[in-house]
């Protein structure tokens, strides 16, 4: 205002202003009206995901302060996590449907606790493992979000593995249940091996 006497004319002037401001701004570019700049955003978004993930079977996004989540991409079921609040309660119905061998392992890497100190150590850490349905899945938690050092969010994706890798995993958890036999029946013995005559190698 040119002379202004007091701030409430000021300020209601001001306002008068702006939405007349935003009138003529919205009729000049219908695109940045604020429902259809989320949907456009939305469709970007999930363009994005769909472009960078293909490989991936799921991509959440964690709190690991309010223990919160969120899901960007879940493959095999669209209803995954519907009636749960929390990551921690996510996690829990996850290991359900993992196999019994693997559930202890997977189960304290993930939770919110272990995925605070780890990230805080690396920005990174992943572990493969096999579902109850047989497939074998790579799980990879990533620090998005940190506040003085401490991480506050992080990505989990969840890709499957390729057939090579899974057949590599299965003769490693053979081999793992071979040695475990062979313990118990070798307390007598000094030195077992187990040689793979074409290969020339030796596994002692």
């Amino acid at each position: 205002m040119a002379h202004p006497v007091h701030i409430e004319d000021v300020c209601r002037d001001a306002e008068i202003h702006m939405y007349q401001s935003k009138e003529d701004f919205y009729k000049k570019h219908p695109e940045y009206k604020r429902g259809i700049a989320e949907i456009n955003y939305k469709r970007e978004m999930d363009a994005t995901l769909k472009t960078l993930a293909n490989s991936y079977d799921s991509i959440t996004t964690i709190d690991l302060i309010r223990d919160t989540y969120r899901i960007l991409k879940h493959e095999n079921d669209q209803h995954f996590g519907e009636g749960i609040d929390t990551y921690s309660g996510l996690n829990a119905y996850f290991l359900e449907n993992v196999d019994p061998e693997y559930r202890e392992l997977i189960g304290g890497m993930n939770s919110i606790d272990n995925l605070r100190k780890e990230l805080k150590k690396k920005n990174s850490i992943s572990c493969e493992f096999k579902m109850l349905d047989g497939r074998w899945l790579n799980t990879t938690f990533k620090a998005i979000e940190t506040l003085n050092g401490d991480p506050i969010k992080a990505l989990f994706i969840v890709e499957r593995l390729d057939h090579d890798r899974i057949l590599t995993l299965e003769k490693t958890k053979d081999l793992m249940l071979e040695h475990e036999i062979i313990e118990g029946l070798s307390k007598g013995f000094t030195l077992i091996c187990q040689i793979d005559i074409p290969a020339k190698n030796i596994l002692v």
